[in-house]
């Protein structure tokens, strides 16, 4: 018995497809790795929130390169997010939810 399209779908879906996590807050899919490519807060906010190691990494860019050093590395769209992130996350530490 021959494999049908249908099969083959079914495969590539399980196998070969990587499923992407859905954002709770907006429902768009988020990758964990190179993240969003789209320009939801809620996105960019989960993409930071997910990996404390990544969070780290910046920062010391920052502190050894500055933000030109962070700039060059990752571009100037992530950094945007990046400090927006920061500003959020000092913001809930004021209020206490943090």
């Amino acid at each position: 018995m021959n494999p049908t399209l249908k099969d083959y779908r079914r495969y590539n879906k399980v196998m070969i497809t990587r499923q992407l996590p859905i954002g709770s807050m907006c429902g768009h899919k988020i990758d964990p790795v190179n993240g969003p490519t789209n320009n939801c807060m809620d996105c960019w906010m989960s993409y930071w929130n997910n990996d404390a190691n990544r969070v780290q990494i910046w920062m010391n860019v920052i502190n050894n390169d500055g933000e030109q050093g962070l700039v060059n590395e990752f571009g100037a769209k992530q950094v945007k997010w990046f400090k927006r992130f920061l500003i959020a996350v000092k913001a809930l530490e004021k209020q206490g939810k943090l």
